[in-house]
């Protein structure tokens, strides 16, 4: 299957910023996704993502389209932490990075319920 970028430019960005924040996501991504059987369509491919990252930020996935055996890559979830995870260089807390209060703020939450 051949793969493609709608738009290459934002789609290099966010996998730059895959390798760096979630190196589990960017192998599978780099390595596996060209065996990936999908029918034509619209389709949305589940990467492997630590269970502390999918708490704060969600699950890792490619949103993609098919056509005659050729893989468009639309869009990697969630784009606003790899969009700034490319921008900057994001702070870490409790070995999850994070770029504002917000994000901080549920690391925090998440680690005070899992000590219970």
């Amino acid at each position: 299957m051949r793969i493609i970028f709608r738009d290459e430019n934002d789609i290099t960005h966010k996998i730059r910023s895959l390798r760096k924040y979630c190196p589990k996501a960017y192998k599978e991504l780099i390595f596996n996704i060209q065996d990936v059987k999908l029918s034509d369509g619209r389709h949305k491919v589940k990467l492997p993502t630590y269970d502390d990252f999918k708490n704060v930020y969600g699950q890792i996935y490619l949103d993609v389209e098919v056509r005659n055996e050729v893989m468009i890559i639309d869009d990697i979830m969630p784009n606003t932490f790899l969009n700034n995870g490319y921008k900057r260089e994001l702070k870490v807390l409790h070995g999850l990075p994070y770029a504002n209060e917000r994000d901080e703020f549920k690391i925090k939450l998440m680690k005070k319920l899992m000590e219970k």
